[in-house]
């Protein structure tokens, strides 16, 4: 019984371990992605205003 029962609970450590990592990632992905969006939007209004500029003169 708690020759099988130890294993499990090792098995389900490293389960929680492995799904704790990858939700990690996944969160920093999405927030590093969000901030390159911002940077991206941040430089497309500068060109769109440089733009605007040149078409007033």
């Amino acid at each position: 019984m708690d020759g099988y029962h130890i294993p499990s609970m090792i098995f389900q450590v490293f389960n929680f371990i492995i799904l704790f990592t990858i939700i990690f990632f996944i969160i920093r992905y999405l927030l590093n992605s969000s901030k390159q969006r911002k940077e991206m939007n941040r430089r497309l209004q500068a060109i769109e205003e440089k733009l605007d500029d040149i078409n007033h003169l």
